[in-house]
């Protein structure tokens, strides 16, 4: 199966050895976009440093580095490209939106029930990365990325989960996204799919209350808020 990548699609088999969570540039935007001079950060350097570090991976054997970049993590495929242009490996790219906790304002203010009540714009902007382009690059994005941490599963980083997973389906299974597809970007708070789907299998395979809270509550609420 072709994997999109930053030099166009590449079969699955001919990856190599790849590197799954790296980061090319870490940037942020406004910074970049308005100070330009701020110490530490020149494009032309940026990029010749990139290509010599990523050619380094190549004569160790790597074959692909997925920049797992996204929203959040000042990512910018134009800067991206230039280095994919020059370098031996391949360089996948990737959408979604970097959120430990809260949604940047923007998309706080957009969605299903808020401010601007509309369709949520993760997901129309998830799907675009997939099937047209990433920003203006017209390099498609390769993977979906999204991120939980010690905050917990919180209503920001819940959409964000939600809105990858719909993204996912609408990008794999059309080949345009429908309105219906834009109206499955409504959260479900309630995790009501727990309790009447995945609860009463448990419970007829035999699992007791008492291991379905563990598995359900407990262990989550370790992991994620310890």
């Amino acid at each position: 199966m072709p994997v999109a990548t930053y030099r166009g699609d590449v079969e699955g088999d001919e990856l190599g050895i790849t590197l799954m969570h790296e980061h090319v540039f870490v940037v942020d935007p406004g910074l970049a976009l308005n100070h330009a001079w701020y110490p530490g950060w020149d494009e032309d350097l940026a990029v010749e440093d990139a290509v010599a570090r990523l050619d380094d991976l190549a004569d160790a054997g790597v074959g692909t580095l997925v920049d797992m970049t996204v929203l959040g993590l000042g990512r910018m495929p134009h800067l991206v490209s230039r280095v994919a242009e020059r370098t031996r490996l391949n360089v996948l790219g990737a959408t979604g939106v970097y959120t430990l906790e809260h949604l940047p304002l923007y998309l706080r203010l957009r969605g299903p029930g808020a401010f601007f009540d509309e369709p949520d714009p993760m997901v129309t902007t998830f799907v675009r990365d997939l099937t047209v382009g990433m920003g203006e690059s017209g390099v498609r994005a390769g993977v979906l990325k999204c991120v939980t941490d010690h905050p917990g599963l919180t209503p920001g980083t819940e959409r964000a989960l939600r809105a990858v997973a719909r993204a996912h389906d609408a990008a794999c299974h059309n080949d345009a996204f429908r309105a219906e597809d834009m109206a499955k970007a409504a959260p479900d708070h309630h995790y009501r799919f727990l309790l009447d789907t995945v609860v009463p299998l448990l419970r007829e395979a035999g699992v007791s209350d008492v291991d379905i809270v563990r598995m359900l509550v407990q262990n989550p609420r370790h992991i994620l808020c310890p």
